[in-house]
């Protein structure tokens, strides 16, 4: 017999819905402090809510099991690795996502006063319906908006966050947004909002959430970032400032692929150690990159990337003199993005 306490009033989940969105609502129906309060009741803490939790939050609202388990930001381990379910799908990476910090659209609010579950992705900066960026900070007391606080549509100091005004966004940021909208709703209109070449949009399309943010945390930040991280570098959750570079990074290389993703690996060969480098230079300074893309860059889906990845990698060892016949460059040097 379950034996968690069952409240008196019910609230049903939207499809769409963020957990602690839903928790909010739940708690304020209830007269509950905040979700804090209703998780202390379920929980006995703050923690995440993992999928095992589900059944006993579903008897606790009085709702079905079913209709829970499609709350977005739930999270589920295997083999050892966290996983969060955002809209219909599975993402891999912490940094993929936001639970402890909430993002609004504020004009999403007006028409219906919730958390939409996709709103917990990094990545989706700029509300793909109404074209205007997600409100991270209260224009009223300049905070950052709570993941627990008491309403979905109010902050904390009692400022009503519907209607706020914000200014149409045209940019590579909302082109993503479109992208990873059309993936989760499967409604084709969003994709005429993207700011690129038909074969770019046509190979995005293609992907899952987690393949799309994948591929801009390769493209736009391991890519990039060569030659200067450190042990645990880009482990970070992306800001607004970095975000942006990050995605017009990858549109730019995407623009002219596979050809740029080459340049920009010989680029920083030649930018550290010149246009004579060895095996050896390449072996140091490529390791830690190719770590992370066999230990990420790994579906079937993101072939485009692998097999681009490996020929110019071959290429650029031919030229350092040795032909490169490990299956894996960082064996040794074992650092992670």
């Amino acid at each position: 017999m379950n034996s968690t306490h069952r409240l008196l009033h019910r609230v049903r989940p939207y499809h769409d819905e963020l957990l602690s969105g839903f928790m909010m609502r739940v708690s304020l129906k209830n007269r509950l402090l905040g979700p804090d309060e209703l998780m202390y009741k379920l929980l006995g803490g703050t923690r995440n809510m993992l999928i095992t939790d589900i059944p006993n939050l579903a008897y606790m609202t009085l709702n079905t099991v079913e209709a829970v388990q499609q709350l977005s930001g739930i999270e589920q381990w295997q083999q050892g690795e966290p996983r969060w379910w955002v809209g219909s799908e599975w993402i891999s990476k912490s940094m993929f996502v936001t639970p402890r910090r909430s993002k609004i659209c504020p004009a999403c609010m007006v028409e219906q006063p919730y958390l939409r579950g996709i709103w917990n992705l990094s990545f989706y900066a700029v509300c793909a319906k109404h074209k205007i960026r997600l409100i991270e900070t209260c224009p009223n007391c300049q905070k950052r908006l709570k993941w627990n606080r008491r309403r979905p549509d109010y902050c904390g100091c009692k400022q009503s966050l519907a209607n706020i005004e914000a200014p149409l966004e045209v940019s590579h940021t909302a082109s993503l947004s479109s992208l990873i909208a059309y993936r989760l709703e499967g409604k084709s209109h969003y994709l005429a909002n993207v700011l690129a070449l038909h074969p770019v949009v046509e190979r995005l399309a293609g992907l899952s959430v987690d393949g799309l943010c994948k591929t801009v945390w390769f493209l736009g930040h391991c890519l990039e970032n060569i030659g200067r991280y450190g042990v645990g570098h880009g482990r970070k959750k992306p800001d607004s400032v970095l975000l942006e570079s990050m995605v017009e990074k990858t549109f730019e290389v995407l623009q002219e692929w596979p050809h740029a993703l080459g340049q920009a690996l010989q680029q920083h060969l030649q930018h550290k150690f010149g246009p004579r480098f060895t095996a050896v230079e390449c072996h140091q300074l490529f390791a830690p990159l190719d770590h992370y893309f066999r230990s990420s860059i790994v579906q079937p889906e993101l072939s485009f990337l692998s097999h681009a990845y490996e020929q110019y990698l071959q290429r650029l060892w031919r030229i350092s003199g040795k032909p490169h016949h490990c299956t894996s460059l960082g064996q040794q040097l074992v650092l992670e993005f």
